[in-house]
């Protein structure tokens, strides 16, 4: 009996090397293989069970440091699993803004005006979903008001919102268009530039490339021309 059934490699390793033995498990995940521990309970989120320390989080970042090779209880890193904690804890802060409420306060307009609003070189930095890594770059937001406006401090703050998390360039620009989009009814276009380390410092070793992702929540050109002519990277062209 185990405790926890998640992808199934501990599970499956149990019952190669007892075959014929039956296995169960207190709980699982949603994304469990179906066909281990089926009825358990199914719980989603991080768990902590009674047996474990608080500090079980921690405990994998030193299990991966040994594997490194590292001696764990040298001066140098007796900390470093605490400081991977906060900062994989800022760098997903995202996941806990509530982004409905940063984006409630809008102005009303006595009439539509006549271009599109565009906030240019908003920096962030996010954390690639299949490396860990992060990716560090700038957006350009536009969009064209009906009858309502909101804060401009509030587009950085969701950017940002959905940057903090790990993430996809092209999910994070069609994200942040698509919420704007909804939030105002109105028609937006994002434009972000942004170097990948997992790119750079890995595999291909591509230093300085610079990857540019758009998206258009809008048929109207004022609103794509506006977007493209203020991003940096795309204003010459």
């Amino acid at each position: 009996v185990d405790d926890l059934v998640d992808s199934g490699k501990t599970a499956d390793s149990m019952i190669n090397a007892y075959p014929g033995a039956y296995f169960d498990a207190l709980y699982r995940k949603p994304t469990s293989p179906p066909h281990l521990a089926s009825n358990s309970k199914t719980l989603q989120g991080w768990l902590v069970f009674p047996w474990e320390p608080m500090a079980a989080p921690a405990d994998s970042i030193v299990r991966l440091l040994q594997w490194l090779g590292e001696d764990t209880s040298r001066d140098g890193i007796k900390k470093t699993p605490e400081r991977v904690l906060k900062s994989f804890e800022e760098f997903t802060s995202g996941n806990k803004v509530d982004i409905p409420a940063l984006l409630s306060t809008r102005f009303d307009l006595d009439r539509a005006t006549t271009g599109p609003v565009v906030v240019a070189g908003i920096d962030f930095v996010s954390m690639c979903e299949h490396h860990l890594l992060p990716f560090i770059g700038h957006a350009t937001v536009a969009y064209q008001p009906t009858t309502q406006v909101i804060g401009l401090s509030k587009i950085p703050r969701l950017v940002r919102a959905f940057a903090q998390r790990l993430q996809l360039q092209e999910q994070l620009t069609l994200q942040i268009a698509e919420t704007l989009a909804e939030a105002l009814e109105a028609e937006t276009a994002v434009v972000i530039t942004a170097q990948h380390m997992c790119a750079q410092l890995r595999g291909v070793k591509s230093q300085g490339s610079m990857v540019t992702s758009h998206t258009a929540n809008s048929q109207n050109h004022n609103v794509i021309g506006w977007a493209t002519a203020q991003h940096p990277e795309t204003s010459s062209h």
